[in-house]
């Protein structure tokens, strides 16, 4: 969250010029992907659903195959072969990015003398029967094929399992594709693995075409003139990690809000009964002594219909959490945070019954 505030805040106060523009870009895009990576592991260690919608795997794949090379080396050449028209597939679009990231870098850690990756794709019509562990149906296979050390069968039998990895300690966890397979079958396909010893790697995702009601959402564009930066609030400010406090500070000052600061709960539930022009209190959930949950319950009783917005890194909120509360997911952009800001003054927020 630090990194990725820091960047964007940055953005918005250099001068443009490609090359600086073209930097902040990159910096944002990989940190994108590492919160998309961090929310898959929370979700692969919770068992949760994945958020499934139709994806565009073409404008995907192109889209990230700058990083893609880059994590791969020059040693080795992305080939990327998909058809003129491909159909969307049904998917969580940030998790198969994730996934087609981890196979390029498994490759790549397979061929260390060099050698091609091509990422394929085809449409397929799969009959009743035709594949094990594919219902009938229309399908797009997304293929990565690597011409490594491949695996034996030992190992391919293993590969799949959680935690398991042939690589040495500190190279990898073992998840990488337990987590592919893991989104594979959440999204209603397969993965299908291919290898022998000295002979390379053949990763096949099969993953069904999109119904026609599953429309591919549409871009947002990021744009932070909402309401709520339309008007200053008096916001006050929650969280123990200072670098983290410091960065939402600078996010809701350029939003044109005044901005009170607090390091603990026990702190903020002290400003919230000295000073009653608090608009709105944006709090973290994960503090010590008191957590943004427990906060906001003692707050509530001080005024009831003081705003509260929880801000969390978790997947989802442990067990006792106010669910009245509304959640702001870390990192957020800027834009999130004007926006939930905006709908937080709209509609008061109200303990629970």
């Amino acid at each position: 969250m630090v990194m990725l505030g820091s960047v964007q805040m940055l953005e918005n106060r250099i001068p443009p010029s490609p090359e600086v523009t073209q930097l902040l870009d990159n910096a944002i895009q990989s940190g994108k992907r590492g919160t998309a990576l961090i929310e898959r592991m929370l979700a692969f260690s919770r068992q949760e659903q994945t958020h499934l919608e139709a994806t565009d795997a073409t404008n995907l794949v192109n889209g990230m195959a700058d990083l893609m090379a880059r994590s791969i080396g020059p040693m080795i050449r992305l080939e990327i072969k998909f058809p003129t028209v491909l159909p969307n597939v049904r998917s969580d679009k940030n998790q198969l990015s994730s996934a087609l990231l981890n196979l390029a870098v498994n490759a790549r850690d397979a061929m260390p003398n060099g050698g091609s990756l091509p990422i394929a794709a085809d449409e397929h019509q799969v009959l009743e029967g035709e594949k094990p562990g594919l219902p009938e149906g229309n399908y797009v296979c997304l293929s990565v094929w690597d011409t490594g050390s491949g695996m034996s069968a030992e190992t391919l039998a293993c590969a799949t399992q959680p935690f398991f990895t042939t690589k040495s300690t500190g190279k990898g966890t073992g998840l990488g594709l337990a987590m592919v397979a893991t989104l594979l079958e959440h999204s209603g396909g397969k993965l299908v693995l291919r290898s022998a010893s000295g002979a390379g790697t053949l990763v096949e995702l099969w993953l069904p075409v999109a119904e026609a009601e599953e429309a591919a959402p549409s871009a947002v564009i990021e744009n932070c003139e909402s309401d709520a930066s339309l008007r200053g609030y008096r916001i006050l400010a929650v969280d123990d990690d200072e670098l983290v406090l410091r960065n939402t500070v600078l996010m809701l000052k350029a939003l044109g809000h005044t901005v009170m600061t607090a390091t603990s709960g026990e702190e903020a539930l002290f400003l919230v009964g000295n000073d009653s022009h608090i608009d709105l209190v944006l709090t973290d959930y994960a503090m010590p002594l008191m957590s943004g949950s427990e906060f906001a319950d003692i707050a509530w009783n001080i005024r009831p219909s003081l705003p509260i917005v929880l801000a969390t890194g978790y997947a989802k909120l442990p067990f006792g959490a106010n669910p009245a509360l509304p959640l702001i997911p870390k990192p957020f952009s800027q834009h999130q945070l004007a926006d939930m800001i905006d709908r937080s003054q709209r509609k008061e927020s109200q303990p629970a019954a």
